[in-house]
């Protein structure tokens, strides 16, 4: 029977929490790639909506559902390969952030087939945008608290904020707002997590 001394079972437990704690490390790359091709699609809804056009807003918007979703199982796919570590803290953390984005596509789906079969719509519209702006708040708010990074829960704060601002200013201008919130407080924090994640990954 194999034995093992007191020095070598800490140095076990030492490296389960280390990999533990480093499959926890948010890489920021799914809130880099859905804040640049959410932010692209929303500035091109902006500029139809104020031509007063509608050329191809819809079939922009399922291109770009096809691609995040794609890329989102491609690198669960890739990362389960890779890692040898998938905690179930981790994959409560997946949980959260799939069921908010599948609010979110459901959100904008709905709202964009009612229109185009011209079925009365319960919610205008440009709700559309606060609506899944909360939902976004509350997806980094649990990603920030479980993880215990204090500055990714505080983007939350951000999103509720503007979608108060998107609600009580019900004009065509809430989907550029919309636009800079994605980029401004998705896509950069996504560039400063994927750096940081390097950095830890590297140090692991």
């Amino acid at each position: 029977m194999e034995t093992y001394t007191a020095q070598e079972e800490l140095a076990f437990i030492r490296k389960v929490m280390e990999d533990s704690r480093t499959s926890l490390v948010d890489t920021g790359k799914p809130k880099l790639v859905w804040g640049a091709i959410a932010a692209l699609g929303m500035l091109y809804t902006y500029v139809q909506a104020l031509a007063d056009s509608d050329l191809y807003v819809g079939w922009v918007w399922l291109a770009i559902s096809a691609f995040g979703w794609g890329y989102i199982f491609w690198e669960d796919k890739r990362q389960d390969k890779t890692s040898h570590v998938r905690t179930q803290t981790g994959k409560i953390i997946g949980a959260i952030w799939g069921a908010c984005g599948i609010s979110i596509a459901l959100v904008i789906t709905l709202a964009i087939g009612t229109r185009y079969f011209n079925i009365d719509l319960i919610i205008h519209p440009l709700a559309v945008c606060p609506i899944t702006a909360i939902i976004l708040g509350i997806a980094y708010f649990l990603d920030g608290t479980i993880r215990v990074v204090p500055w990714v829960r505080n983007l939350s704060y951000a999103w509720w904020a503007s979608a108060v601002l998107m609600f009580f200013w019900p004009t065509v201008h809430v989907l550029l707002i919309y636009a800079i919130m994605l980029i401004s407080f998705q896509f950069i924090p996504g560039i400063v997590l994927y750096q940081r994640s390097k950095k830890t990954m590297l140090a692991a």
